[in-house]
C-alpha cells in the first residue's frame, strides 16, 4: 500500500485479528499481538501528523518570547498575526527533517508486521488445520522457522495452550511475549535511532521556509530591501523556537502509548500499576531467567521509565514491565473491536 496512514490502519486491524486468534488457542491474557495493536495505533498518530500543525501553533502561543516577535513581524509585513502563526506552523511540516520521524516509524511498523505477523498467521493456519496439535507437531513447525526467539516464543504459546493452571499458563504467555518483544525491538533499533535523530533539528534548516511563509501574504511594499534584515532576524528567532518545539513534540509522540479507556503511559515514567496476581510470584524458571536479563530490579516496576528510548536495554526494561503489569487487562482484547 502506498498510503502509509491507510497501511497503518490495516496493520493495526491485522494485529487485533491475530491477537484474537492467538487468544482462542492460548486462553485469556494479552498476547504480544494485543500489545502490538495498541502500539501500532499509537504509531499511526506519528505517521499521519494529523494534528501536529495545530500543536505547533498552540506551543508557539504558549511561549512569551515569541509573542513580541510575531506581533512585530505581522505589523512589519502588514498582515494578521494569526495568519503568520498558521503559515509558519504549516511550513515547518514541509521541512524534510520534520518528516523523517514519521517515515522511520512507518518503516518499522511495516517491517515488524511483515515478519512477525506472517509467521503468526502461518501458526494460526496450522492450528486451524490441526486442532489437537501435539508437541512433536509444534516442534516441527518451529523448526521450519529461522532459529531464534520467534520459534522459542511459539513453543511457549503452545505450552500455555496445554496448561490447566491459570498462573502457570499466564507465565508461559508472558515468556512468549517477552521473547517476541526482544526480537521485535532488536529489528526496530535502527528505525528508532532515526526517529530520535530527526528530533535533533538544525534551526538553520527552517529559515528559508519560514521566511517564505511569513512573506507569502505581505503586500509588495512590506517586502522591500529595507525590511529584509528585519525579516531575516525574525526568521532566525522563529526557526530556533520551532526546532525546540518540534523536538519536544516528536519526542512526546514517540514517548507515549495510549492503552484502553484513554489511559496514556509516558515511556519515560515508571509503569503505574502492580502486577496481576497470576504474575506476582513466578514459578516458571525460564521466565525468571528471561526477566532477569531485562529487568535490573526484578519484582518491582521501580525505575522502569526509560530516560532514553533509543537505548535498547532501557526500552526493553520498560516493555518487560508493561507486558507483565498489563497482561491481564481484558480491554486490551476488546477495546479495539
Amino acid at each position: 500500500m502506498a498510503d502509509s496512514a491507510e497501511r497503518n490502519v490495516e496493520i493495526t486491524s491485522g494485529y487485533f485479528t491475530l491477537a484474537r486468534g492467538l487468544a482462542e488457542w492460548t486462553g485469556a491474557g494479552g498476547n504480544w499481538c494485543a500489545f502490538a495493536a495498541w502500539a501500532s495505533r499509537q504509531a499511526g498518530r506519528t505517521i499521519r501528523g494529523e494534528d501536529l500543525a495545530l500543536h505547533l501553533r498552540r506551543r508557539f502561543e504558549e511561549r512569551p518570547p515569541l509573542q513580541a516577535v510575531l506581533a512585530e513581524l505581522a505589523a512589519d509585513l502588514q498582515i494578521d498575526r494569526d495568519r503568520v502563526l498558521r503559515d509558519v506552523a504549516h511550513a515547518i511540516l514541509l521541512v524534510p527533517a520534520a518528516r523523517r520521524s514519521s517515515e522511520a516509524v512507518a518503516r518499522g511498523n511495516v517491517m515488524v508486521f511483515a515478519e512477525i505477523g506472517r509467521d503468526i498467521t502461518r501458526l494460526l493456519a496450522l492450528l486451524r488445520a490441526t486442532p489437537t496439535l501435539d508437541e512433536a507437531g509444534m516442534r516441527a513447525f518451529c523448526e521450519s522457522l529461522p532459529p531464534g526467539l520467534l520459534a522459542e516464543a511459539f513453543l511457549c504459546y503452545w505450552r500455555a495452550s496445554q496448561e490447566t493452571d491459570a498462573p502457570r499458563r499466564a507465565q508461559w504467555i508472558l515468556l512468549a511475549n517477552l521473547k517476541i518483544g526482544f526480537h521485535e525491538q532488536t529489528r526496530l533499533q535502527p528505525e528508532i535511532e532515526v526517529a530520535f535523530t530527526a528530533a535533533a533539528l538544525d534551526p538553520a534548516a527552517f529559515e528559508v521556509v519560514i521566511a517564505l511563509a511569513v512573506s507569502a501574504h505581505a503586500p509588495p511594499v512590506a517586502l522591500g530591501p529595507l525590511r529584509r534584515a528585519a525579516r531575516r532576524k525574525a526568521a532566525e528567532i522563529l526557526a530556533r523556537e520551532a526546532a525546540d518545539v518540534l523536538r519536544v513534540l516528536i519526542t512526546n509522540r514517540i514517548m507515549t502509548i495510549e492503552l484502553p479507556h484513554g489511559e496514556v503511559l509516558r515511556l519515560g515514567e515508571d509503569i503505574p500499576r502492580p502486577y496481576p496476581a497470576s504474575l506476582q510470584t513466578l514459578v516458571n524458571p525460564d521466565l525468571e531467567r528471561q526477566l532477569s536479563s531485562m529487568d535490573p530490579l526484578p519484582g518491582s516496576t521501580r525505575a522502569s521509565g526509560a530516560r532514553d528510548w533509543a537505548d535498547f536495554s532501557e526500552r526493553m526494561h520498560f516493555i518487560a514491565e508493561l507486558f507483565r503489569a498489563y497482561q491481564e487487562e481484558e480491554a486490551l482484547m476488546t477495546a479495539l473491536a
